[in-house]
């Protein structure tokens, strides 16, 4: 049995030799391509904000195929956080769809981050068990067994260059996840034991790229105190590298958050050695064609996303639901009446506008997106569907003033109440959505020539 598993794994490995052996560039020099992204953050396509404008799961797919039909030994690696942060039924199932994209994409090495963990490190542990995905890490253990939770390296043969990939998370990229998850797995700051590993690696490969999940300036910091490590694909912080930054003999690359771009770092070799490189890096647009099976998987997604919306709203937990809550959501055709000026000036404003970006990118059935777009989304009373509630797309005046009940019968200052409390705005106004984002500025463009001083 063992000779006969020898010589499979024999066959194999000339078979990709034989597959790859022709990839030289035009100097007659050997290459490599390595493939990367991180911070997928449960992001199966872009939401279109100005934080989130491009990127796409289904777009990946295509340009990986692409790359894949001009040298078939390209190497694909994502440095982690492919899970957001929350842990509710709708993240896990839509993480069911961002998980069989990635297998279809047939990574070559994913390293374990800090968001891995987000729905508890059991279900990370039982991923890996399924051995459907190439988790790497050198340095995360299980607490309870003290042994690793995943395979700290990989190798390759590519194009006749021997390949190794190991994975490094520092434990301060952990500092956010919750107690409850942290509290079986152990991950150990060693350097010393990550440059053993490397100098062993090195050994063996005329290629060593370290997967890292701390940040790029953690990264700068372990390039200069770990040798032999030619590139480091790094993760967590979300940082875009426009080109390699170079430490020593170290390459470190980048390549933002949510999908939006494909790094694409490309090394040619003399002799075993690295003598050049190039870098791309490939904003995943609409201009880029989707990958069938993989938009197939997504269109499941949000048809089943559609069909539970006819129910009910789908409610989401904190950060979403950070918005002050009312008791009842009065539209604002009703505010009308009294307040024509403003609300002339209203349906100008984003705010007024605000379902509008919805029904051009199709996301009407997004609750992610509805939160935002709308009054009152999955709360009682607000809005449901475009069907049954389009009065109430939109955010609409009650979005941001509590309208009391008598104040529809007999109007006062007494039973209305303006929010200006900008956390209000900043529950839709995220760092990731909303990029520069400055209350006394939206807030005039919100009210423009109709805000008093009182607002």
């Amino acid at each position: 049995m063992r000779l006969k598993k020898l010589f499979l794994f024999v066959a194999a490995l000339m078979l990709a030799v034989s597959i790859t052996a022709d990839a030289y560039d035009e100097a007659g020099r050997q290459s490599i391509t390595i493939l990367h992204t991180n911070s997928a953050n449960n992001t199966l396509q872009a939401c279109g904000c100005p934080g989130n404008p491009f990127g796409g799961l289904a777009q990946r797919a295509y340009l990986i195929e692409q790359f894949r039909k001009k040298d078939p030994g390209v190497l694909v690696i994502d440095a982690g956080d492919m899970f957001g942060t929350s842990d509710n039924e709708f993240a896990r199932r839509k993480s069911e769809i961002l998980l069989e994209a990635y297998r279809r994409m047939a990574y070559s090495a994913i390293a374990i981050g800090d968001q891995e963990f987000a729905y508890g490190p059991q279900y990370l542990k039982d991923l890996i068990a399924a051995r459907k995905l190439p988790f790497i890490s050198s340095n995360i253990y299980d607490a309870e067994t003290g042994y690793l939770l995943a395979m700290p390296y990989r190798f390759f043969e590519v194009n006749g260059i021997r390949v190794a990939i190991i994975a490094y998370a520092s434990p301060k990229a952990f500092f956010f996840t919750p107690a409850k998850n942290k509290a079986s797995i152990d991950v150990r700051e060693d350097v010393a034991k990550l440059q053993h590993q490397v100098s062993y690696l090195r050994d063996k490969a005329e290629l060593v790229v370290l997967v890292s999940h701390q940040g790029l300036e953690q990264d700068r910091q372990l390039a200069e105190r770990v040798k032999g490590v030619d590139v480091i694909i790094g993760g967590h912080s979300q940082e875009l590298t426009l080109k390699p930054e170079k430490v020593g003999d170290t390459l470190i690359v980048q390549a933002g958050k949510e999908g939006e771009y494909l790094g694409e770092i490309t090394l040619q070799f003399e002799d075993g050695h690295i003598v050049s490189h190039s870098y791309n890096l490939n904003p995943l647009t609409e201009q880029i064609p989707a990958d069938a099976k993989v938009a197939a998987l997504i269109k499941e997604w949000d048809d089943l996303v559609a069909r539970e919306m006819e129910k009910s709203p789908i409610k989401l937990p904190e950060p979403h639901q950070t918005q002050i809550v009312w008791d009842h959501y009065p539209v604002a055709g009703t505010c009308r009446e009294c307040h024509t000026e403003v609300h002339a000036a209203w349906e100008k404003t984003p705010h007024g506008r605000a379902i509008e970006s919805l029904k051009a990118s199709g996301r009407l059935n997004n609750p992610e997106c509805l939160y935002c777009h709308t009054t009152g989304y999955g709360r009682e009373g607000g809005f449901k569907t475009m069907e049954k509630t389009p009065e109430l797309a939109g955010v609409q005046c009650a979005s941001c003033h509590d309208v009391q009940p008598e104040h529809l019968q007999e109007a006062s200052s007494e039973n209305v109440a303006t929010v200006s409390d900008k956390r209000l705005c900043l529950s839709c106004h995220t760092v990731d959505k909303s990029p520069g984002f400055n209350h006394s500025e939206y807030m005039q463009k919100v009210h423009g020539d109709t805000v008093t001083q009182s607002e």
